[in-house]
């Protein structure tokens, strides 16, 4: 099991932070201290690594099918004329801008070829109607102004032959295809960090800067390298779960709950024995389990029902509480927990009641324990940094157990984040800052 250290400094909130993960890591801290800002991150680099080939087909698609839209309307008008003029009765077949990339394809060669062909197609259906255009045309200024559009006009002659305008047209638009497939191809090769950190802040629509002294370490060997990003070898994924809230919202703008409810409404359901041992743990908490129904439009859709049957509701309707254990509920059954997923959790006590805290902290264990899955856990609650350690402890982890507390580094609202290894008594008087403050309530100290 791979040893991963994560750094990140100089950032918002965030003076110095050094993190280990090597299996349940705990981050301790008050509001606005970074820890949000450390998770997002720490997600954005393992995917980003492992989805770099995806991310990059996916740009050169978007640049390709951008061509085509911006082209539209111009083929749009062209299309409507020559069918009205040259043939009225007959309705001519051009393909409009489509998706066509599929992810699923596990050969990077023919991810490339489709998305490629169908451009080729497109820019010689587009040079055959500008050529039928020009000899259908009668108004010369409308003539000039397609050709114009089209980018032929420096190299077109007062003689020139429509079909040999329709050439040039072809000839220049798989020049630029061949230069976008160049880029393509570089870039992958590359594994250009620069392109790594624009495919990341496209796909996650992040509008902060980038992050200038970031770094992710895979037994001891660093993923940012120069001006290369490296793979993970033992890292698939990263799940970020920033509130149960998620899943009361099937339709958001949000990414993150996007891709949760992505990989929580598949139904895969291959289940090893100690799957099936925390599944039932979690069942016997909810006294229940969610499942997927079909609606009333034939809609796959998350439903919560109890062990008794007697309720059976929407998972909106389920109190938040029972959304926190849900997710880790729906992210069993589907296979995604596991030793090469890192699960980064924010404040996940919030929506829980003290004895359900304790539960919850121990799933996480087990979870590390049965599975040999990574956390990384972002919390402000003693009763859940106490229930980590103690039931680690029991359950022989506690050496997999790192703690971090954020401590004011001396510079305006920035935190350096302090390793603590299994000890956390400092983060009990942070804690207790907070009760001092209450004591002194009425007082001239408050």
């Amino acid at each position: 099991m791979s040893i991963y250290r994560y750094t990140l400094s100089d950032y918002h909130a965030i003076k110095k932070a050094d993190i280990t993960i090597d299996g349940i890591t705990v981050l301790a801290g008050e509001n606005g201290c970074g820890k949000s800002t450390l998770s997002r991150w720490l997600y954005y680099l393992v995917n980003g690594a492992q989805q770099f080939e995806d991310l990059n087909i996916e740009w050169y698609e978007r640049e390709l099918n951008q061509m085509e839209k911006e082209q539209y309307p111009a083929v749009r008008e062209m299309r409507y004329y020559v069918q009205k003029i040259d043939r009225p009765q007959k309705r001519i077949a051009f393909a409009r801008p489509a998706h066509t990339y599929n992810s699923e394809l596990s050969d990077r060669e023919e991810k490339i070829r489709r998305i490629q062909e169908r451009c080729e197609m497109y820019i010689y259906n587009t040079g055959e109607l500008i050529a039928e255009y020009i000899n259908s045309s009668k108004e010369d200024e409308t003539r000039k102004r397609i050709i114009r559009f089209f980018g032929v006009d420096s190299y077109m002659e007062e003689d020139e032959s429509s079909s040999l305008i329709a050439k040039r047209y072809i000839d220049h638009k798989l020049e630029w295809l061949r230069q976008k497939t160049e880029i393509l191809d570089e870039t992958l090769e590359s594994r250009s960090i620069k392109f790594f950190f624009d495919s990341i802040r496209h796909k996650y629509q992040e509008t902060d800067e980038t992050p200038q002294h970031i770094q992710l370490q895979e037994d001891d060997v660093k993923m940012i390298r120069e001006d290369r990003v490296s793979s993970l070898f033992n890292l698939r994924r990263a799940i970020y779960i920033d509130t149960p809230m998620a899943l009361a919202n099937e339709y958001t703008e949000n990414t993150f709950w996007e891709e949760l409810i992505d990989l929580i409404m598949q139904s895969r359901q291959k289940m090893d024995v100690s799957r099936k041992k925390l599944l039932r743990r979690i069942a016997n908490i909810l006294h229940g389990e969610a499942k997927i129904r079909k609606d009333d439009f034939d809609d796959d859709e998350l439903r919560f029902v109890s062990e008794d049957g007697r309720v059976n509701i929407e998972i909106e309707k389920v109190a938040t509480g029972f959304k926190t254990f849900i997710y880790l509920q729906r992210l069993l059954e589907n296979g995604y927990l596991g030793s090469d997923c890192l699960l980064l959790i924010d404040e996940p006590e919030a929506h829980l009641h003290p004895q359900w805290i304790v539960e919850y902290a121990r799933l996480l264990v087990l979870l590390h324990k049965e599975l040999g899955q990574k956390i990384m856990l972002a919390t402000h609650n003693p009763d859940m940094v106490a229930a980590i350690r103690s039931i680690a402890e029991k359950e022989q982890v506690l050496d997999k157990t790192n703690f971090y507390i954020s401590e004011p580094s001396g510079k305006s609202n920035t935190y350096c984040y302090k390793a603590l290894g299994t000890d956390i008594s400092e983060i009990f008087t942070s804690f207790n800052i907070a009760l001092d403050r209450i004591q002194a309530y009425g007082t001239d100290n408050l």
